[in-house]
């Protein structure tokens, strides 16, 4: 085995494990000294946090959740430049997002992936992610419900990628961003789930925290 070889790998593994901490399990101990996944909606993400505990520390764990979205994608855009560049930063965000939902430290349960593949898109398509951002925070602030923002700005992020490459959106280089954003779509709808089922049933959370 070659020493890229190991690099890699390693960066696989620190992304995968960087993508698992559980900010919100350890913030939520911390400031209010309970288990996050026993309150609110039981997610163990930002939101919860927030609705649950206060603004503050709900804000410290978006943050966080957003820094370990981005940190392994940057530090793989740094490590590893060649013509396959991009795809082993997808390949990071990928894992990081995984790491995030599927926490080995929740015994494989986790957040949602919004803060964390806000964190991930900020490195890889800037452009696409601010428009989606925007997008999101206005459905909160107007529905005060903060799954209506994420999904909408989930929804969004492929599109914004059409707006952005629609002279060539096919491109080989570029189409890897089309794809995360897709899979990112995937797993964000999924994760919310019960929060569609909440929605339809006209029973969601709303935060009064501002």
């Amino acid at each position: 085995m070659t020493d890229s070889h190991l690099l890699i790998g390693a960066l696989a593994l620190g992304s995968f494990f960087t993508g698992s901490i559980p900010f919100a399990y350890i913030f939520a101990r911390l400031y209010g000294g309970i288990d996050i996944r026993e309150h609110g909606s039981g997610n163990p993400g930002a939101s919860n946090v927030y609705r649950v505990i206060g603004p503050v520390p709900g804000i410290i764990v978006f943050i966080l959740d957003t820094l370990k979205g981005a940190l392994p994608v940057l530090l793989v855009g740094r490590l590893i430049q060649n013509d396959y560049s991009l795809y082993y930063e997808i390949s990071a965000g990928f894992l990081t997002a995984a790491g995030h939902i599927w926490s080995p430290f929740l015994r494989f349960q986790g957040g949602k992936g919004v803060a964390t593949s806000l964190g991930i898109f900020i490195i890889i398509f800037p452009e696409g992610i601010v428009m989606s951002a925007v997008l999101a925070a206005i459905a909160i602030l107007v529905t005060r419900i903060f799954s209506v923002g994420s999904l909408i700005g989930a929804v969004f992020l492929p599109v914004s990628y059409f707006i952005v490459y629609w002279k060539d959106p096919w491109n080989s280089k570029n189409s890897g961003i089309l794809i995360l954003s897709l899979l990112s779509l995937i797993l964000i709808v999924y994760r919310h789930r019960d929060n569609l089922k909440r929605l339809r049933q006209g029973k969601e959370f709303q935060t009064r925290n501002w």
